[in-house]
């Protein structure tokens, strides 16, 4: 007991401190973010402005300013997005803060309780309380993807007895602690992106999910006889010049294509907007995949310039390396 009331004494302290910091940080981002968009929407309003004055006195000199502008407004844009992805890690830094006091004080309904992996054949993890609401799991689990989850889960079945093993772990763990701020940095990047959550949102189930389009026989079809039509109507249109010089005896009424003919293109258009739901849909899981792309690339960095000692932790950093 005195232990637990010595860590709360020196963690409590500690966690409070890095809140307000992450606030202080989060503070300033957004006072930022607040100035960046004022500038986008200043430099928007000055394009616009310089197009219309541009083509009111007839000076096509004048255009390169909305380019230069156009230009200007799309790195705010870029640096909007920047910006809003630094708060809301400081967002994340804060609630890791907020979970480890709440823990600190017996609460630790932020944590999972790994329910999915009580096995009531097991010699033990049922009648010790490995798995639960009150378990040793949500006590110690601080993962946030679902290998990392499942990882624990499975440490936790199945410990080994090995003591050299055994030994090298607790080694690794007691490395870790005094890594808080690594620590942090790597749960905060691995919350950055919850979308494979859902086991129906992971990478694999994307690779094997049905190809709604190439693989359809209606799309198959339609993307050659589009291919040959388009071709056809583009040849038809730029070349009567070129063909009538290499034969003058030909009319030029033979390649002049009725004007509805160029109506043939609200055709694909059409198809595309019958599918806009589906492409929409798509969309937003690609970007979704991105987003976690970019979060386990973060992951392997911060594991890649980060120093360790524990053989343990060298071991599974060069295994990341071999691939």
């Amino acid at each position: 007991m005195k232990g637990d009331r010595s860590i709360k004494l020196t963690a409590l302290p500690n966690y409070e401190a890095r809140i307000l910091l992450f606030q202080s940080a989060k503070q300033k981002l957004e006072t930022q973010s607040n100035r960046v968009g004022a500038a986008r929407l200043l430099a928007f309003l000055l394009m616009v402005v310089m197009v219309y004055v541009s083509i009111k006195i007839k000076n096509t000199a004048l255009l390169i300013i909305p380019f230069l502008l156009l230009a200007g407004f799309l790195y705010l844009v870029k640096l909007a997005v920047n910006l809003k992805r630094e708060i809301n890690f400081q967002k994340i830094l804060i609630t890791i803060n907020q979970e480890e006091i709440q823990a600190l004080a017996g609460d630790h309904s932020a944590f999972d309780p790994g329910i999915n992996f009580i096995d009531y054949h097991h010699e033990y993890s049922y009648d010790l309380d490995i798995f639960g609401e009150h378990s040793i799991y949500r006590l110690v689990n601080r993962t946030a993807t679902p290998l990392g989850r499942k990882t624990l889960g499975h440490r936790l079945l199945y410990p080994g007895n090995d003591a050299a093993s055994i030994r090298q772990r607790q080694e690794a763990v007691r490395e870790l602690v005094n890594k808080l701020e690594w620590r942090q940095n790597f749960l905060a990047t691995a919350r950055e992106s919850d979308w494979e959550q859902n086991p129906d949102r992971q990478i694999r189930s994307w690779l094997d999910a049905p190809d709604r389009f190439s693989k359809t026989r209606f799309f198959q079809y339609a993307i050659w006889i589009n291919s040959i039509i388009t071709l056809s109507i583009f040849f038809l249109t730029i070349f009567p010049p070129i063909l009538l010089s290499l034969f003058p005896s030909l009319s030029l009424s033979v390649f002049r294509l009725p004007s509805l003919s160029y109506l043939y293109f609200l055709i694909p258009i059409g198809l595309i907007i019958s599918r806009t739901r589906v492409i929409n849909r798509e969309q937003e899981r690609l970007e979704r995949l991105l987003e976690m792309f970019r979060k386990y690339a973060g992951l392997l960095q911060l594991i890649e310039k980060e120093s360790f000692i524990a053989p343990k932790l060298n071991d599974l950093k060069s295994s990341l390396k071999q691939g």
